[in-house]
């Protein structure tokens, strides 16, 4: 079932299958939320406009019904993708009717795929999941068999940490006796502030040398896509350019990798990280620490919140100042020292 507005047409229809004849039929209204919400009513069993005879098609699999419930949901490509790619990875096991699992082998498959992936591929996982037994539940009566993945969802921590400007300096004077790949990419995501996907995805041809700027963009011939759907480019710091220019000159193409490495999935860079960290005698901390230091700094620099926001690629503000409250501390570590 889809929502779309046909050729020559201003309201929403929506395609129903009953018993087993698929049927077209308008929603009645040009707006997509209110399309959404009047479909939806006429599954709801203990709505007035429910139809018993929609209720025929409990054969539907769990991959028909994520592919269904994803596309009546307001989501921007970029996240649409990456949703998408996660469930062509998964698709071997998520293809049986919806019905046939118990809450125990959803489980099981959240917990295998959260041993080989992130925390936000998990929750993304699960998100998808819930999501079809939710539609389904309403369109085709489908029992909800989600109710153990909550246990697997990883929460996100709000606080924010960074590191410390004498903790960056033995960091990266450790590194760059004892591992200089690594030390490179600490260097690139400290005063870039890239996630460690957009590092890891980062070509030759990102890179302008006359500009001295870096753009992070999409990579379809990867199969990956930008997070927010927010390209955006970065000024090279004068730290970091004379070690990319070194490293450059071993390319092969604008289209190879910065990090080859980085793009292995049996790479675990803040692992080792962790690792330095410790040979370092400084606080462990991983990749995406070294992004919290950069948008930390900027604001500590006086930086409006505005262009860290770009800068960082953030699609809400409201993601940002998360920066501004290390001048809160800032403001009273002033004062205790009165």
């Amino acid at each position: 079932m889809r929502l779309y507005k046909p050729k020559g047409r201003d309201n929403y229809y929506v395609d129903i299958v009953v018993n087993g004849v698929r049927h077209r039929e308008s929603t009645g209204t040009t707006d997509r939320a209110e399309a959404q919400r009047r479909v939806l009513a006429r599954f709801n069993p203990d709505g007035p406009e429910y139809r018993q005879e929609w209720q025929t098609n409990v054969t539907v699999t769990l991959l028909e019904g994520i592919r269904e419930s994803l596309k009546l949901r307001p989501l921007r490509n970029g996240s649409l993708k990456r949703y998408n790619s996660i469930v062509s990875e998964m698709e071997d096991q998520l293809s049986r009717p919806a019905s046939s699992y118990r809450p125990d082998e959803l489980a099981s498959i959240v917990m295998n795929y959260r041993r080989t992936h992130s925390k936000s591929s998990t929750n993304n996982l699960i998100s998808v999941i819930r999501g079809a037994y939710r539609y389904l539940g309403t369109t085709c009566g489908v029992s909800d068999a989600t109710q153990l993945l909550k246990a697997y969802k990883r929460t996100r921590r709000v606080r924010n940490e960074f590191l410390e400007e004498s903790e960056f300096k033995g960091l990266v004077s450790y590194q760059f006796v004892n591992e200089p790949d690594r030390y490179l990419v600490t260097m690139v995501l400290y005063y870039t502030g890239l996630r460690i996907g957009e590092a890891g995805h980062l070509e030759w041809g990102d890179i302008d040398f006359k500009a001295n700027t870096l753009t992070v963009r999409e990579k379809p011939h990867r199969d990956w896509y930008i997070k927010d759907d927010e390209e955006r480019e970065i000024p090279l710091h004068r730290e970091i350019t004379p070690l990319l220019q070194a490293r450059s000159g071993a390319a092969n193409g604008t289209a190879s990798l910065v990090f080859p490495y980085l793009y292995s999935g049996s790479y675990n860079f803040s692992r080792y990280l962790r690792g330095d960290c410790k040979a370092a005698g400084i606080k462990e901390v991983t990749a995406h620490i070294l992004r919290h230091s950069f948008g930390t700094n900027l604001v500590r620099k006086g930086v409006p919140i505005t262009v860290v926001k770009d800068l960082m690629g953030h699609s809400d503000i409201s993601t940002t100042m998360i920066y501004q409250h290390v001048l809160d501390k800032d403001r009273q570590d002033a004062i205790s020292v009165l």
